[in-house]
Protein backbone atom coordinates (compact mmCIF):
# COMPACT_ATOMS: atom_id res chain seq x y z
CA UNK A 1 0.00 0.00 0.00
CA UNK A 2 1.12 3.25 -1.01
CA UNK A 3 1.07 6.28 1.67
CA UNK A 4 3.02 8.66 -0.91
CA UNK A 5 6.37 10.08 -1.07
CA UNK A 6 6.50 11.03 2.97
CA UNK A 7 7.43 7.35 3.35
CA UNK A 8 4.55 6.72 6.04
CA UNK A 9 6.28 9.17 8.72
CA UNK A 10 3.38 11.45 8.52
CA UNK A 11 5.13 14.16 6.38
CA UNK A 12 7.46 14.30 9.04
CA UNK A 13 10.79 14.11 6.62
CA UNK A 14 9.64 16.84 4.70
CA UNK A 15 8.88 19.18 7.40
CA UNK A 16 12.18 18.79 9.31
CA UNK A 17 13.71 19.32 5.40
CA UNK A 18 11.57 22.69 4.93
CA UNK A 19 12.49 23.26 8.88
CA UNK A 20 16.61 23.02 7.93
CA UNK A 21 16.21 24.72 4.79
CA UNK A 22 14.26 27.63 6.75
CA UNK A 23 17.22 27.78 9.10
CA UNK A 24 19.85 28.25 7.14
CA UNK A 25 18.12 30.90 5.02
CA UNK A 26 17.89 32.54 8.77
CA UNK A 27 21.75 32.27 9.07
CA UNK A 28 22.09 33.68 6.00
CA UNK A 29 20.17 36.58 6.50
CA UNK A 30 21.90 36.92 10.06
CA UNK A 31 25.19 36.53 7.59
CA UNK A 32 23.50 39.31 5.60
CA UNK A 33 22.90 42.13 9.05
CA UNK A 34 26.86 40.77 9.74
CA UNK A 35 28.00 42.04 6.41
CA UNK A 36 25.83 45.42 6.35
CA UNK A 37 26.84 46.22 9.92
CA UNK A 38 30.28 45.01 10.04
CA UNK A 39 31.25 48.19 7.84
CA UNK A 40 31.54 49.78 11.49
CA UNK A 41 34.71 49.82 12.58
CA UNK A 42 37.10 51.68 14.41
CA UNK A 43 38.16 53.71 11.70
CA UNK A 44 33.73 54.33 11.43
CA UNK A 45 33.76 55.61 15.09
CA UNK A 46 37.43 57.59 14.92
CA UNK A 47 35.82 59.70 11.63
CA UNK A 48 32.67 60.30 13.65
CA UNK A 49 34.77 61.46 16.83
CA UNK A 50 37.10 63.69 14.79
CA UNK A 51 34.06 65.14 12.89
CA UNK A 52 32.37 66.43 16.23
CA UNK A 53 35.97 67.55 17.18
CA UNK A 54 36.37 69.70 13.69
CA UNK A 55 32.88 71.48 14.60
CA UNK A 56 33.73 72.45 18.31
CA UNK A 57 37.37 73.46 19.00
CA UNK A 58 37.06 76.33 16.17
CA UNK A 59 34.11 77.50 18.32
CA UNK A 60 35.70 77.07 21.59
CA UNK A 61 39.34 78.91 19.95
CA UNK A 62 37.14 81.29 18.59
CA UNK A 63 35.51 81.95 21.85
CA UNK A 64 38.75 82.03 23.95
CA UNK A 65 40.28 84.56 21.06
CA UNK A 66 37.44 86.88 21.75
CA UNK A 67 37.56 86.48 25.39
CA UNK A 68 40.78 87.30 25.88
CA UNK A 69 40.73 90.41 23.79
CA UNK A 70 37.48 91.51 25.55
CA UNK A 71 39.74 90.74 28.78
CA UNK A 72 42.81 93.02 27.34
CA UNK A 73 40.69 95.95 26.05
CA UNK A 74 39.18 95.77 29.87
CA UNK A 75 42.26 95.57 31.49
CA UNK A 76 43.83 98.26 29.38
CA UNK A 77 40.93 100.53 29.93
CA UNK A 78 41.57 100.71 33.76
CA UNK A 79 45.54 100.88 33.08
CA UNK A 80 46.37 97.38 34.48
CA UNK A 81 47.42 95.61 32.05
CA UNK A 82 50.85 94.56 33.85
CA UNK A 83 48.92 93.88 37.02
CA UNK A 84 48.06 90.91 39.30
CA UNK A 85 44.42 91.20 38.36
CA UNK A 86 45.83 90.91 34.76
CA UNK A 87 47.46 87.53 35.55
CA UNK A 88 45.18 86.09 37.49
CA UNK A 89 42.69 86.60 34.75
CA UNK A 90 44.85 85.32 31.92
CA UNK A 91 45.59 82.18 34.10
CA UNK A 92 41.81 81.76 34.36
CA UNK A 93 41.51 82.41 30.47
CA UNK A 94 43.60 79.15 30.06
CA UNK A 95 42.25 77.05 33.00
CA UNK A 96 38.78 77.91 31.21
CA UNK A 97 40.29 76.74 27.67
CA UNK A 98 41.92 73.65 29.38
CA UNK A 99 38.42 72.88 30.23
CA UNK A 100 36.94 73.54 27.54
CA UNK A 101 38.40 71.66 25.35
CA UNK A 102 38.22 68.66 27.88
CA UNK A 103 34.84 69.24 28.01
CA UNK A 104 34.52 68.88 23.72
CA UNK A 105 36.56 65.78 23.70
CA UNK A 106 34.26 64.59 26.85
CA UNK A 107 31.57 65.22 24.30
CA UNK A 108 32.87 64.13 21.32
CA UNK A 109 33.47 60.43 23.12
CA UNK A 110 29.58 60.82 23.99
CA UNK A 111 28.47 61.17 20.88
CA UNK A 112 30.51 57.80 20.06
CA UNK A 113 28.64 56.31 22.58
CA UNK A 114 25.70 57.09 21.78
CA UNK A 115 26.26 55.96 17.69
CA UNK A 116 27.76 52.40 19.10
CA UNK A 117 24.62 52.14 21.12
CA UNK A 118 21.94 52.95 18.13
CA UNK A 119 23.84 50.71 16.13
CA UNK A 120 23.85 48.07 18.57
CA UNK A 121 19.87 48.02 18.50
CA UNK A 122 19.50 48.77 15.18
CA UNK A 123 21.98 45.41 14.34
CA UNK A 124 19.87 43.49 17.49
CA UNK A 125 16.50 44.55 15.97
CA UNK A 126 17.59 43.38 12.18
CA UNK A 127 18.62 39.53 13.98
CA UNK A 128 15.35 39.37 15.07
CA UNK A 129 14.02 40.44 11.33
CA UNK A 130 16.12 37.92 10.04
CA UNK A 131 14.59 35.19 11.93
CA UNK A 132 11.25 36.54 10.75
CA UNK A 133 11.58 36.99 7.27
CA UNK A 134 14.32 34.43 6.68
CA UNK A 135 14.84 36.09 3.44
CA UNK A 136 18.60 37.30 2.53
CA UNK A 137 18.01 39.67 0.16
CA UNK A 138 15.11 41.20 1.93
CA UNK A 139 17.25 41.37 5.19
CA UNK A 140 19.95 42.75 3.45
CA UNK A 141 17.70 45.93 2.10
CA UNK A 142 16.41 46.65 5.60
CA UNK A 143 19.44 46.17 7.28
CA UNK A 144 21.35 48.57 4.90
CA UNK A 145 18.10 51.21 5.57
CA UNK A 146 18.44 50.83 9.21
CA UNK A 147 22.28 51.03 9.40
CA UNK A 148 22.09 54.14 7.66
CA UNK A 149 19.13 55.34 9.79
CA UNK A 150 21.17 54.48 12.70
CA UNK A 151 24.35 56.07 11.63
CA UNK A 152 23.41 59.79 10.43
CA UNK A 153 25.21 62.07 12.10
CA UNK A 154 23.23 63.87 14.61
CA UNK A 155 22.76 68.10 14.21
CA UNK A 156 25.14 69.21 16.54
CA UNK A 157 24.42 72.09 19.00
CA UNK A 158 26.13 75.00 19.08
CA UNK A 159 28.53 75.50 22.14
CA UNK A 160 27.71 77.57 25.05
CA UNK A 161 30.51 80.45 25.75
CA UNK A 162 32.57 79.07 28.91
CA UNK A 163 34.63 82.46 28.78
CA UNK A 164 31.93 84.96 29.55
CA UNK A 165 32.97 84.96 33.45
CA UNK A 166 36.55 86.06 32.26
CA UNK A 167 35.62 89.58 32.33
CA UNK A 168 33.31 90.22 35.20
CA UNK A 169 32.94 92.53 37.14
CA UNK A 170 36.79 94.45 35.40
CA UNK A 171 34.40 97.50 33.43
CA UNK A 172 32.54 97.74 36.94
CA UNK A 173 35.44 98.05 39.02
CA UNK A 174 36.99 100.33 36.47
CA UNK A 175 34.03 102.64 36.71
CA UNK A 176 33.88 102.67 40.34
CA UNK A 177 37.92 103.63 40.21
CA UNK A 178 37.02 106.17 38.16
CA UNK A 179 34.08 107.77 40.09
CA UNK A 180 36.42 107.27 43.61
CA UNK A 181 38.57 109.38 41.98
CA UNK A 182 36.15 112.12 40.52
CA UNK A 183 34.48 111.94 44.14
CA UNK A 184 37.66 112.20 46.43
CA UNK A 185 41.01 113.55 44.51
CA UNK A 186 39.11 116.94 43.41
CA UNK A 187 42.00 118.98 44.67
CA UNK A 188 39.91 120.48 47.34
CA UNK A 189 41.33 117.98 49.82
CA UNK A 190 44.73 116.17 50.69
CA UNK A 191 44.19 113.02 51.58
CA UNK A 192 47.64 112.63 52.64
CA UNK A 193 49.77 112.08 56.14
CA UNK A 194 49.53 115.82 57.40
CA UNK A 195 50.19 114.85 60.54
CA UNK A 196 53.57 117.44 62.20
CA UNK A 197 56.44 116.67 64.67
CA UNK A 198 56.36 119.91 66.75
CA UNK A 199 58.83 119.04 69.27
Amino acid sequence: MCWGSSGGDGGAAERRKAEEARAQRVRDSRGAVDTVFGTYDDDFYNKRRQSYLDYANPQVQQDYEDAMGELMGALASSGRTKSSLAAKRKAKGQELMDRAQADVNMKAEGHVADLEAALAEAKGNMYTQASNLADVDATTNLAIGQFQSASKPPVYNPLTDMFADLTAGLATQADLERRNQARFNTGLFTTGDRSRNYS
